[in-house]
């Protein structure tokens, strides 16, 4: 193997040469026909004791070493040019290669990408280092993934034993004051039980465990939940506006159980932060779906929104709402973005990028 410096330095040379070998025709020429010509002359008329000729040799091998002087200049430059052409093709090319490779990584995939064999020093060095540290991280973000799938799995079966002990108690005579500890207990067992789900489907997704698509005509997936929607969440009219032109629909490529989550998961989140009695409103465009509501607590954390354990979000929720949305449409491919205008949250989904 040699080193980046010592490969530059050879091919330099290498074309250095092979430029000057090129142009050796052309410094003869020069030199012949330009001042030596004349040069030669004086000689074999000093030799033939015949007067010296009126040429100005002084002038003329001036102007030829300068004309051989940008020669040469220009060879050089030349083979910097070509060499740096050769450098960034040939040479360089490992170097782009691992770059354009480490871009296209993705740690979900778990896939380790092959570099491309080098003899040079440096980028030996780069791959294996970014091997090492690729590894590193897939080895301890399947780790995380196990934990928490491991974790969620293992948390059913006490929380479920949790909950009937609590039903037990729930039907016993007990005073007021026991039966409020209990009450509350059980609605925080309820809060620690959709935690732990969330965090399954959350695991679920990352480990690309619903992958079972099917066509849906959201037009019509909508109708039909609505007044399921309703049902469940009184306090706040859903009203369902469809904006498509008769002689179409909105057909998209999805995974059902997924679609009932994202949607459960968006209008939960508008009647968090609407106003008392605002309707939610679901808004079907050509591509498009937009769930909007009226609010008078402002404008949410952009930033931070779609974010795990969201303290503006975990006040009332347990924070992974909108952080199973933004997973669900990554899922799938989907851009979901977030707007504030006139006391109005906007959550808009664009199922075609």
């Amino acid at each position: 193997m040699k080193s980046l410096l010592s490969k530059s330095l050879w091919v330099y040379i290498g074309f250095t040469i092979i430029v000057l070998l090129l142009s050796m025709p052309l410094f003869y020429w020069l030199t012949k026909y330009y001042y030596a010509e004349d040069l030669m002359d004086v000689i074999d008329r000093v030799r033939n004791g015949m007067p010296l000729p009126k040429v100005d040799l002084e002038e003329d091998i001036m102007h030829g070493l300068m004309i051989q002087f940008v020669l040469i200049f220009a060879a050089l430059s030349i083979s910097l040019f070509i060499m740096m052409m050769f450098l960034t093709k040939r040479i360089w090319h490992p170097f782009d290669d691992t770059l354009k490779k480490m871009e296209r990584f993705n740690l979900e995939k778990s896939e380790m990408p092959s570099f491309i064999s080098t003899d040079t020093k440096e980028f030996v060095r780069l791959n294996e280092a970014v091997t090492q540290l690729m590894q590193r991280d897939l080895q301890t973000y399947k780790n995380r993934k196990e934990f928490t799938e491991n974790a969620s799995h293992e948390l059913q079966t006490p929380i479920a034993i949790f909950q009937s002990k609590l039903d037990l108690l729930l039907q016993e005579d007990l005073n007021e004051k026991a039966a409020k500890i209990v009450s509350e207990l059980y609605s925080v067992s309820n809060r620690v039980s959709r935690l732990n789900k969330n965090m399954l489907l959350l695991a679920k997704i990352e480990n690309q465990l619903y992958d079972k698509m099917e066509q849906i005509n959201l037009t019509e997936y909508l109708g039909k939940n609505l007044s399921l929607f309703s049902d469940l969440y009184t306090e706040h009219p859903i009203k369902l506006m469809n904006q498509i032109p008769e002689n179409e629909s909105l057909k998209i490529e999805a995974n059902q159980t997924l679609l009932d989550s994202l949607i459960t998961n968006l209008i939960v989140n508008a009647i968090r932060h609407s106003k008392q009695d605002c309707s939610v409103n679901l808004i079907l465009k050509s591509g498009s779906l937009i769930i909007e509501n009226d609010s008078d607590k402002g404008e949410l954390n952009e930033k931070e929104l779609f974010n795990r354990f969201n303290s503006s979000n975990y006040k009332q929720g347990n924070g992974l709402g909108l952080a199973i949305v933004k997973a669900i449409c990554d899922y799938h491919g989907w851009q979901i973005n977030y707007a504030f205008d006139e006391g109005k949250h906007t959550f808009r989904i664009d199922f075609k990028n």
